[in-house]
């Protein structure tokens, strides 16, 4: 299977956090003695070869000023902070006053006149409350069932714990050396779906499987943060529908292969997408409605993701009801979002508020050349 370069794996937030076993690479200073002879000699070496100073007449021209194609010049790390500045810059969080529900909100600017700074204005991107005790109690059937799969699912399980994205390459037949933006774009998207859920589990601050009955006895470690909504299921959606709508960019232009079965194409990074958030059930760290509400996240940040991307007119709102959910439901994607007609499906716990979509924002040129730059790999 692909996998990523150390350097690509780095950009992603989930692995990076494990990357935190990277430590060991600490080892690694003992390379330093390597570099210390190659600066050594190439201070030799430019003393024989450097001759008598020349000033230099003309230098090169200097590049134009806050020019979104200079994002080429620099490397992925550098871009990468670029970026998430782009994207997190906009983001807001709050609480409704002496409620239970918390909203991400997406920080509307216009163009700055003069010396005068840009108007700015939030308008409302997503807002989630937590589920009744008796939705976890009730979820706890769903543990035990899904403990049944662990052997079959158990190497997956395990390759996951850390961050799922070679899952999605072969669906879509790429090669990371071949198509570093879209590599690059996949990993954005992971990180600011990252950002969000960490700080929706903060506010919500649900409990784990683990502490409701000695008998789950997860098959991995519990991580140590809330449990709604999934992170896995967040990051996993969010990138799906990042992929698929670059995907539909690409195929609206002349691609062929893959991109000509888009609808059969949309289908499978969903089912990737659902199956890495179930395998976090059957692992015992997660039930089914935190697999729900990361989806219905995901999605909405995935698809404000592209909205930004490719400077459209407005954004898709959406809300996750913890307290109406059915604690007997479990998770299932397809009621939430139709691939073919790229719609969300409202039911009773999940719809649009009534601000359903906003707009008249100023499109980031940064981001903008960020798409296009993926988007060419798939011409």
């Amino acid at each position: 299977m692909t996998s990523l370069s150390p350097e690509q794996a780095g950009l992603a937030p989930t692995a990076g956090i494990a990357g935190i076993a990277g430590i060991a690479g600490i080892a690694g200073i003992a390379g330093i003695g390597g570099e210390a002879a190659i600066a050594a000699c190439l201070i030799n070496n430019r003393d024989g070869i450097v001759g008598r100073w020349t000033p230099t007449s003309s230098g090169p021209m200097p590049l134009q000023l806050e020019d979104a194609t200079n994002l080429d010049r620099w490397s992925s790390r550098v871009r990468a902070g670029i970026i998430d500045y782009e994207m997190f810059s906009r983001l807001g969080f709050s609480q409704k006053q002496d409620t239970g529900r918390f909203t991400v909100w997406h920080l509307k600017t216009s163009a700055a006149s003069g010396n005068q700074p840009p108007m700015t204005r939030y308008s409302r991107l997503f807002n989630m409350s937590r589920p009744s005790l008796a939705v976890f109690e009730n979820q706890l059937e769903y543990l035990n069932q899904y403990a049944a799969l662990r052997s079959d699912r158990a190497e997956e399980i395990l390759f996951q714990i850390n961050g799922a994205m070679d899952f999605f390459f072969p669906i879509i037949g790429v090669h990371p050396e071949r198509a570093k933006w879209t590599v690059e774009l996949i990993s954005a998207a992971q990180r600011m779906a990252f950002i969000t859920e960490m700080r929706f589990k903060q506010a919500l601050a649900c409990r784990r499987p683990d502490e409701y009955s000695p008998q789950v006895q997860p098959m991995i470690q519990t991580p140590a943060h809330g449990s709604l909504p999934s992170g896995h299921a967040t990051e996993c959606f969010t990138v799906a529908m990042v992929l698929i709508r670059l995907m539909k960019a690409a195929a609206a232009g002349s691609g062929g292969g893959v991109l000509a079965q888009m609808p059969l194409l949309g289908q499978q990074i969903m089912r990737q997408a659902a199956r890495i958030a179930i395998n976090r059930t059957v692992a015992g760290v997660h039930f089914p409605v935190d697999s729900v509400a990361g989806a219905v996240l995901g999605l909405t940040l995935g698809s404000y993701l592209a909205d930004r991307c490719e400077g459209k007119p407005g954004y898709r709102s959406w809300r996750f009801i913890g307290p109406a959910f059915p604690g007997d439901a479990d998770f299932d994607w397809q009621t939430l979002y139709d691939v073919e007609k790229d719609t969300f499906k409202p039911v009773d716990y999940t719809h649009q508020p009534d601000d359903r979509l906003f707009g008249g924002d100023t499109q980031s040129p940064l981001l903008a050349e960020f798409w296009n730059k993926a988007l060419s790999e798939w011409s």
